[in-house]
């Protein structure tokens, strides 16, 4: 289970990479827009993906960092009773 755990932000995002593309491609087709708008908000859409993922890793980061002490505390008291 913890290895899951740990996987899971990979997971996450190699899943926003391979599914939200499409999602994309898919709005293209159905939006009406000019050639010219259409490239802008790929763009943006794209852009907005990246930011995203970077979110998630500073956050996965961030959440290991201040566990990680909780970890090594835990883990001089299990030294401490061998």
């Amino acid at each position: 289970m913890a290895l899951i755990i740990q996987f899971l932000p990979s997971i996450a995002i190699t899943g926003m990479n391979v599914i939200v593309p499409l999602i994309f491609e898919a709005l293209v087709q159905k939006e009406d827009y000019s050639a010219e708008f259409e490239i802008k908000i790929t763009i943006a859409r794209y852009s907005l993906r990246r930011q995203e993922i970077l979110l998630i890793l500073c956050v996965c980061v961030c959440a290991f960092t201040i566990s990680l002490p909780n970890v090594l505390c835990c883990h001089q008291n299990q030294r401490g009773k061998l």
